[in-house]
C-alpha cells in the first residue's frame, strides 16, 4: 500500500479498496493494491524481527489467549476470526461474522476474556450493516480435527451506531473492574454524531467510550445511568467527545484506561477517566482550566517523524526484554509503518519520552505482548511480526508477565521458559514468597530439558473468595540454581465491593519489595466514579498517614520520600492504602514488603560488585540550602535523586562539610582498589558532575566525576583524566558517600567493582542484598 497525502491520510483502516475513499473527500490519496511487506528494522541494538505468519488478509486486530498458550486470535476486516497456534496459521477459520465492509467498516475489534482459561470467551467488534455495529461473544471449542472453532455467537449489549463509512471506532477492552469498554467514533468525515455540543451528546453512543458488564448490561455507576427512565444508550456512556477511539488498553499496574486516538490534525494518546471529554474537534488541548482531556502525547498528523495514523498500543509486562523496558508503552502508526516506544514517568500516569523503535512495518495496525515476552505486531496487508531481544547471551529465566491481575474466585496464567539451551535439565521452582495466602498456583515446579528449553510452560494462578473488601497482593518467585530469580506480582481484586466504591492501587512499593531508609517511597492512586477525596495509609494495621486531595494520587506524608522505615523492625510488614470518595465509600489495596535497613553486601565473586539504587540511602544530609530530592526523570531504575535547586552552582572546596550528601553503608568482603561507576544525567555542561568518597572523607581519585550526557550515562571518568577509584582499607562495614558538585545533576545508581574491565550497561546490575 502506498499513501500520498495532499493533506493527511491517517484512518486506521484505509484498506486496499479505492472505492472506500469515495466518502473521504477531505483526505485525498492514491492507493495501490497491498502486498505482504518485508520485515521491519529495529532502531535499537540487540533486537531482531521475524515474520511469524503471513497469508492473512486485512488484519485489523490481534489478541492472545489469556490461558498462557501460544494462541493468537486474529480479526480480519472481511469478518473472519482466525488463529495462529504455536507459530502456525490454522487453515480453518475460527468463526465468521457477516459484516458490512464499506470504507472502515467490518470486523474491527477483538478482545479475549481474562478468564478464557475457564470460560473460553472471545469478543469481537463488528459492523453488521450500514447502520448497526455489535459486540459479539464466541465460545471457543476444539473440533474433531483439533481446530479451534467459535460457537454460540451471542450479541453482548445494545446495537451500536454507524453510518456505514468511517470513524466507526473499534476499540474494545476488559478493565480491572471486570467490565467491557468499547469505543465508537463520530461516524464519518464531516460528522460529529453524539459529539461535544451536539443535541445527541448525551443520547447517542456516537463519539463515546461506553462501559457495560460482560453480560451486556449498562453499569450502574456509569455517569448518566438512570434505570428509572428505562435503559437507553445514555446509560452506557462512560466518556465523551472522541473522533475515532480505535485503541483501548488498561495500564497493568494503575488500572487506568489509555486510548490511542486517530486524530485529524493531531494523533493523540489519552488517559481516559469516567465522564471525561475530549471535545473533538478540539485537538492537542493544553488548557488546564477548560475541563477537557489533555493528551499524554500528541504529534502532528503526517508532520511528525512518528507518522500520521496512531492505531493501537500495548504496555510491556514481559521479562524477555531488559528491565528498562518494563511498563513501556509501545504503539503503532499506520501511515509511517513505525513502532514507537514511550517510557512512562514515575507512577505510570504520564509519558516521559517517546522514540522510534522499529521502522518499515507497512500499515501497522495492532500490537501485543506474547506469552513468551516478545513483542508482536500486525499490519493490514496480512503479516504478523515478532520482535525479540537478542542481547541475552547468558542463561536466564523468562516469564511472560512481571505482573498479573485477577479477580477473586477466578484464575489467570503466565508462562515460563529459559533464555538459552541448558547442558542438562533445569528445574524452575515457583513459590509464593510473600503476600496473601488466598493466592495459590499450580504447578510448583517446571522442568526444562536441552530439547524443550524454549517451549513455554504455563503456571495457573487462582485467587480464593474471601470475606474482606481489600484488593490483596502476592508475589510468586520463579527460581533455579545458579540463575537470577524472576518475580511475578499478583494483585487479587476483591469482588465484594459495594457498588460505586473506589479502587485503590499502591504503586510503590510493590508486593514483595525490600524497602529501607528514613525516606522511602509509599504512594498510590484512587479511581472512582465521582473522584476520590483522601487516602489513609496503614502499616501493620495502624493508621500512620492521611493525604487529602482530589487529584486521585496520594503519598504517605503528602509527598515523595516521606516514609521512615527506620521506625520499623527489619522483617515483613503489611501496608494498606484506603481511598475514599465524597460519598464515604472506600476501597483498599494491601501489599506485603520486607524492611531491611542493614548494610549492602558486596558480592564475593570475581567482579566484587556492589550495586545500590540511590533512593535506598542510609542518610540524606541537606546543607547550605541545597538537598538531594526525588526526581521523575524517565528511565531511572527506581526513583532518581536531583541536587536542588538548580542554580548553576558548583562546589570543589570543602564540599565534605558544605555540600548535600548521600550515605550508603556497605559490608565489604574485599579490600584494595574499587572502581566507582555512577549512572547520572545532566541537562547541560553546567550540571553534570558529582563527588564520591569513602567514610566521609574527600577522595581525590574519585572526586569531580563527570562526562555524564543529556541521557542516562554510566561514567567513572573524572575531570583529572583518570578513572574514579578509592581504596577500601579493611573488610567490614564502610560508608560510601556521594556529594553534590554541581546542583541540578540527577543520579540514579552507584556501582562499585574490583574489576577494572567491568562496565555496567542499561540500568545496571540488580541491587545488592543486605
Amino acid at each position: 500500500m502506498r499513501l500520498h497525502a495532499a493533506r493527511h491520510v491517517h484512518h486506521a483502516l484505509l484498506i486496499v479498496l479505492t472505492a472506500a475513499l469515495a466518502s473521504c473527500v477531505d483526505e485525498p490519496a492514491e492507493i495501490e493494491e497491498a502486498t505482504i511487506s518485508a520485515a521491519g528494522t529495529p532502531q535499537v541494538p540487540d533486537f531482531s524481527e521475524t515474520v511469524v505468519a503471513s497469508g492473512l488478509s486485512q488484519i485489523t486486530s490481534i489478541a492472545w489467549a489469556t490461558d498462557g498458550s501460544s494462541t493468537l486470535f486474529v480479526a480480519e476486516k472481511t469478518g473472519k476470526l482466525r488463529v495462529v497456534r504455536n507459530g502456525a496459521l490454522q487453515a480453518v477459520d475460527v468463526a465468521s461474522v457477516v459484516v458490512f465492509t464499506n470504507s472502515e467498516c467490518g470486523l474491527i475489534g477483538l478482545v479475549v476474556d481474562p478468564a478464557y482459561a475457564t470460560n473460553k470467551f472471545v469478543y469481537v467488534f463488528a459492523t453488521v450493516s450500514s447502520t448497526v455495529q455489535r459486540i459479539i461473544r464466541f465460545t471457543i471449542a476444539t473440533d474433531a480435527s483439533g481446530n479451534l472453532v467459535g460457537n454460540s455467537a451471542t450479541q453482548i449489549g445494545p446495537d451500536l451506531p454507524t453510518r456505514g463509512v468511517n470513524h466507526d471506532g473499534g476499540g474494545i477492552a476488559i478493565g480491572p473492574d471486570g467490565n467491557l469498554y468499547f469505543g465508537i467514533g463520530n461516524l464519518g468525515n464531516g460528522n460529529n454524531v453524539g459529539g461535544a455540543g451536539t443535541a445527541a451528546e448525551l443520547t447517542s453512543l456516537g463519539s463515546k467510550i461506553g462501559r457495560m458488564t460482560l453480560a451486556g448490561q449498562a453499569v450502574s455507576t456509569n455517569p448518566y445511568y438512570n434505570a428509572a427512565d428505562g435503559i437507553t444508550a445514555t446509560d452506557y456512556i462512560w466518556a465523551r467527545g472522541f473522533r475515532n477511539p480505535f485503541g483501548l488498553r488498561f495500564h497493568p499496574t494503575t488500572g487506568a484506561l489509555w486510548l490511542t486516538e486517530v486524530g485529524d490534525q493531531w494523533e493523540q494518546i489519552f488517559l481516559v477517566t469516567r465522564d471525561s471529554d475530549q471535545a473533538w474537534p478540539l485537538e492537542n488541548n493544553t488548557s488546564t482550566t477548560n475541563g477537557k482531556l489533555i493528551p499524554k502525547l500528541a504529534y502532528q498528523t503526517n508532520v511528525s517523524t512518528f507518522g500520521g495514523s496512531l492505531t493501537r498500543g500495548i504496555f510491556y509486562t514481559g521479562t524477555q526484554f531488559p528491565s528498562a523496558y518494563q511498563g513501556n508503552l509501545f504503539f503503532a502508526d499506520y501511515n509511517s509503518g513505525k513502532i514507537m516506544r514511550s517510557v512512562m514517568a514515575a507512577g505510570g500516569n504520564d509519558i516521559a519520552s517517546t522514540t522510534v523503535f522499529v521502522t518499515g512495518v507497512t500499515n501497522a495496525v495492532d500490537i501485543s505482548v506474547g506469552p513468551d515476552g516478545a513483542l508482536y505486531y500486525a499490519n493490514i496487508p496480512g503479516s504478523i511480526y515478532k520482535l525479540r531481544y537478542t542481547g541475552q547471551t547468558a542463561q536466564n529465566i523468562i516469564v511472560s508477565a512481571s505482573s498479573i491481575t485477577i479477580n477473586e474466585a477466578a484464575s489467570a496464567t503466565f508462562t515460563v521458559k529459559l533464555a538459552a539451551a541448558p547442558t542438562a535439565n533445569v528445574t524452575v521452582s515457583v513459590t509464593r514468597t510473600s503476600g496473601t495466602t488466598d493466592v495459590t498456583h499450580s504447578p510448583t515446579s517446571l522442568t526444562f530439558t536441552p530439547a524443550d528449553w524454549s517451549i513455554a510452560q504455563t503456571v495457573t494462578v487462582a485467587a480464593a473468595e474471601d470475606a474482606d473488601l481489600i484488593d490483596e497482593g502476592a508475589t510468586l518467585t520463579c527460581s533455579a540454581t545458579g540463575l537470577t530469580s524472576q518475580r511475578v506480582i499478583v494483585t487479587a481484586r476483591d469482588n465484594d465491593r459495594p457498588a460505586g466504591a473506589p479502587r485503590a492501587t499502591i504503586t510503590q512499593p510493590r508486593n514483595g519489595d525490600t524497602v529501607s531508609g528514613a525516606t522511602a517511597e509509599l504512594y498510590g492512586d484512587g479511581t472512582d466514579a465521582t473522584g476520590t477525596v483522601r487516602a489513609e495509609f496503614y502499616v501493620d494495621g495502624v493508621l500512620r498517614s492521611t493525604d487529602v486531595n482530589t487529584t486521585g494520587h496520594y503519598h504517605y506524608g503528602g509527598d515523595h520520600l516521606r516514609w521512615d522505615t527506620t521506625t520499623l523492625g527489619n522483617g515483613t510488614h503489611t501496608l494498606r492504602m484506603a481511598v475514599y470518595d465524597s460519598g464515604g465509600l472506600s476501597g483498599s489495596h494491601e501489599v506485603t514488603v520486607v524492611v531491611n535497613n542493614g548494610a549492602f553486601r558486596q558480592d564475593a565473586g570475581a567482579n566484587g560488585l556492589v550495586s545500590v539504587d540511590v533512593e535506598h540511602f542510609h542518610a540524606n544530609v541537606a546543607r547550605s540550602g541545597r538537598a538531594w530530592t526525588a526526581d521523575g526523570t524517565a528511565g531511572a531504575s527506581g526513583t532518581a535523586l536531583r541536587a536542588t535547586p538548580n542554580s548553576g552552582t558548583n562546589n570543589d572546596t570543602g564540599y565534605t562539610t558544605t555540600s548535600p550528601r548521600l550515605d550508603f553503608r556497605v559490608s565489604f568482603v574485599k579490600t584494595g582498589t574499587h572502581y566507582v561507576w555512577v549512572r547520572g544525567i545532566g541537562a547541560n555542561g553546567n550540571d553534570d558532575s558529582i563527588h564520591a568518597g569513602l567514610d566521609g572523607f574527600a577522595t581525590t581519585s574519585s572526586d569531580r566525576m563527570s562526562s555524564f550526557g543529556t541521557a542516562w550515562t554510566w561514567s567513572r571518568s573524572t575531570m583529572d583524566g583518570v578513572n574514579a577509584t578509592f581504596g577500601v582499607p579493611s573488610t567490614g562495614v564502610h560508608t560510601v558517600n556521594l556529594w553534590m558538585r554541581e546542583d541540578g545533576f540527577v543520579v540514579d545508581k552507584i556501582v562499585l567493582t574490583t574489576n577494572a574491565s567491568y562496565v555496567p550497561t542499561g540500568i545496571g546490575p540488580v541491587e545488592s542484598p543486605r
